[in-house]
């Protein structure tokens, strides 16, 4: 699902603002996957899904972009790196957090929390 995303992507950089592609993709995704939790039919949950990763599709290589505007020259390297890097951790960890709903839900709230806090 990821090639419609950057599809769109390429057809809207030029034409949109970074901010206003960004800002789409990301309520896409997560208007999308709130959704997912209110419905029960199946296929309209795996269309939800699809969507979602569509969105995220959208706002990943526009972060990329806007974040190369968005820093000074001075720490353009280091908030790049410093943000991919981010990225790189959480999708590492989402895993053991979506599993830890098994053990008790009240552990992965907190780590929740607790990393958005940070």
């Amino acid at each position: 699902m990821e090639i419609p995303g950057t599809i769109i992507v390429l057809f809207l950089i030029s034409r949109v603002s970074r901010l206003k592609i960004l800002m789409g993709g990301n309520i896409l995704s997560g208007v999308s996957l709130l959704l997912i939790t209110l419905i029960t039919n199946g296929n309209v949950r795996i269309f939800l899904a699809s969507l979602g990763l569509v969105g995220m599709a959208i706002s990943f290589p526009t972060v990329y972009l806007y974040s190369c505007e968005v820093f000074p020259t001075v720490v353009r390297n280091i908030g790049i790196g410093l943000g991919s890097t981010s990225a790189r951790i959480g999708s590492i960890i989402a895993p053991f957090i979506a599993t830890m709903v098994i053990y008790d839900a009240y552990y992965m709230y907190t780590l929740t929390n607790v990393s958005i806090m940070k």
